[in-house]
């Protein structure tokens, strides 16, 4: 399974002063709606409440007006086969399966897709809403399948072999 690109990872110092304070607020009573049980496999799990939506930005729509009104919508999987076309980049996703029985057409587009859905996650949409919106005629197992099968941690990360 690829990265999520979206978070930052956190440091040794950053998470144990985090965790010390979960047990502090545990311990009077002040964790803000944060329960810790046993009730999952016998383990300790923590549940967090969802936050509220907030109020969007004032301005924020002054300026999505704008963008639009200078560049138009950009659909950012034209974006990424163009990319594609230019550089051939889907060329460095091989299957880590023993041998591959998709088409290589059919596997680009999954592997676009994919990658625009992986690209999503930064605005909380994935897999299922990229299906849900497109006309590509894939499924949601379908782009699944291709995101294991084929895009790994080591092949998302590493730099391409040709120019």
């Amino acid at each position: 399974m690829a990265p999520r690109p979206c978070r930052r990872r956190r440091t040794r110092p950053e998470a144990t002063n985090g965790l010390d304070r979960l047990t502090a607020a545990l311990a009077d009573g002040s964790p803000g709606g944060v329960k810790v049980t046993t009730t999952r496999h016998g383990e300790p799990w923590i549940s967090v409440p969802k936050l509220e939506k907030l109020d969007e930005p004032t301005g924020l729509q002054a300026l999505k007006d704008e963008v639009v009104r200078r560049w138009g919508v950009l659909d950012l999987l034209d974006v990424l086969k163009n990319a594609d076309f230019d550089t051939g980049f889907t060329d460095e996703f091989a299957s880590v399966a023993a041998y591959e029985r998709i088409d290589r057409a059919v596997l680009q587009r999954r592997l676009l897709l994919a990658l625009l859905a992986l690209l999503a996650l930064c605005t909380n949409m994935g897999i299922r809403a990229i299906v849900a919106t497109g006309e590509h005629g894939e499924s949601e197992a379908a782009l699944r399948h291709v995101r294991r099968q084929s895009m790994t941690v080591e092949q998302t990360s590493r730099r391409p072999s040709r120019a």
